[in-house]
């Protein structure tokens, strides 16, 4: 009776009661959203400026929170797949969580599609009923991440841009002093992130996809930094397509063959009838910029007119109609925010 009643003991620390235990509750909390109870079975904190855990509570620096529960927690997850977890209780406890005073060992956790492991510590608070082991997690930091997006034309702070770490959205400017950093934003480890950012004239030429696994507390000057390309979108070219069709209106609505204070014109030395003369712009003009990330601008403006004129030849009265094309080339100024732009065409 004896024997069986130590054999169900040692079956059910190795299972129910076993330091993987909090672990699966701690990965079942964050695939299911529930922010509350991760943070409950994993102690997490987050951290002030030198990196020191602060208060339950207490978010000093303004730290976004919003992939902390919900939705938002579940997308961190649902890329990851299924999880193998182990206990590994040869393996050396990190410096960062080594506590003298209590019996730790360690919790390793891997998927299928990355090298690198999971490694929680769990702390053996004491038995219940003298027999069944207690385990906790180990206080874990919340780990923090930026947007780095160095291609914001000056003044985009206007537009408060706003991007998306899978379906949470992070203002992507942050103080003055961090031009180009969006707010810090709380995670999660093990976490799958996805960046993304579409404003009307300037996005990311492509989302950005980056896991977390290593949840060894960071140093202060260690926050994760998911860098974003960004790029012009077609709605620029689009506008400065319109602004500068618009703009030659003035020059296609005058039925002479020298408009005037145009870049085109047409010479001969026939008669023309007046009342026949129609420009045109044969197709939309051709938008070339400047490669300044960051500053962008237009570098010139290639288009071609096209002009269709009734001409009688001066020698022998042949009627004919004529259509004539000519490339031209212009500039532009460009000013543009996310949400804002301003085109101003010109030429000699």
């Amino acid at each position: 009776m004896l024997v069986a009643g130590a054999v169900a003991v040692v079956a059910l620390n190795a299972t129910v009661f076993s330091a993987a235990q909090p672990v699966k509750q701690y990965l079942k909390a964050l695939a299911n959203g529930d922010g509350a109870t991760a943070m409950e079975l994993s102690q997490a904190y987050l951290t002030d400026e030198d990196g020191e855990p602060v208060d339950s509570g207490d978010n000093p620096r303004g730290v976004s929170t919003a992939l902390l529960d919900g939705q938002p927690l579940i997308d961190t997850q649902a890329g990851l797949g299924e999880p193998t977890i182990e206990v590994d209780s040869d393996a050396e406890i990190p410096a960062e969580f080594r506590r003298d005073d209590l019996h730790q060992t360690v919790v390793r956790l891997s998927y299928d599609q990355q090298q690198d492991p999971t490694l929680f510590v769990v702390d053996r608070h004491g038995r219940d009923w003298l027999v069944f082991d207690r385990w906790q997690m180990h206080p874990l930091p919340l780990h923090e991440v930026h947007v780095a997006s160095d291609g914001f034309p000056a003044g985009s702070r206007i537009d408060h841009p706003t991007g998306t770490i899978n379906s949470a959205e992070v203002p992507l400017l942050g103080e003055a002093s961090e031009q180009h950093l969006s707010t810090p934003v709380a995670t999660f480890v093990p976490a799958q992130l996805t960046v993304d950012y579409h404003g009307t004239y300037v996005a990311a030429d492509q989302s950005v996809t980056h896991t977390l696994t290593d949840n060894t507390p960071p140093s202060a000057d260690q926050t994760q930094t998911l860098e974003l390309d960004l790029e012009l979108t077609e709605q620029v070219t689009e506008k400065v397509q319109e602004e500068v069709s618009q703009e030659l209106t003035h020059c296609t609505d005058q039925q002479v063959l020298q408009p005037s204070g145009c870049p085109f014109g047409y010479s001969t030395v026939n008669r023309v009838d007046p009342d026949s003369i129609e420009w045109s712009l044969l197709e939309s003009p051709e938008v070339m910029y400047t490669d300044e990330p960051g500053s962008p601008g237009i570098e010139r403006i290639e288009a071609i007119a096209q002009l269709e004129v009734d001409e009688t030849d001066v020698g022998t009265g042949e009627q004919s109609r004529t259509e004539y094309q000519q490339p031209f080339m212009l500039e532009a100024n460009l000013r543009l925010t996310p949400e804002h732009i301003e085109v101003t065409p010109h030429w000699q």
